[in-house]
């Protein structure tokens, strides 16, 4: 009996799979992530906090439940000493999230790009 109850989680957890493949051909994985989010600008805070100054401006999107996203400016900020960094996103002028933060960043690459 006890066989035959494994066999049958294992073949609902096999489709459950299965379908999950189908509908993500991609393998795309979601994780539950928060953003804290403040208003105003970050720049005041992390200059003084950390030391970080403006680096990289762009225009970035956030993916959120619902394949839906929310558009905004990525601001990357770095400790001229390269200790720490910190990439915030702000959806409007009034409202500034942290969306990660870190320290010991290095160039990916190193020698000539040529």
């Amino acid at each position: 009996m006890k066989w035959l109850a494994a066999a049958f989680l294992c073949m609902l957890a096999t489709i459950s799979f299965a379908q999950e493949a189908e509908d993500n051909p991609m393998g795309v994985q979601q994780f539950p992530m928060f953003i804290n989010c403040f208003p105003g600008s970050a720049e005041d805070f992390l200059g003084e906090r950390y030391g970080e100054l403006p680096f990289l401006n762009g225009l970035a999107s956030i993916v959120i439940p619902g394949d839906r996203s929310i558009n905004g400016v990525m601001t990357f900020y770095l400790a001229p000493d390269g200790k720490t960094f910190t990439i915030m996103f702000q959806p409007s002028p009034e409202l500034s999230c942290m969306v990660i933060s870190g320290e010991e960043i290095e160039p990916a690459l190193s020698g000539d790009p040529t």
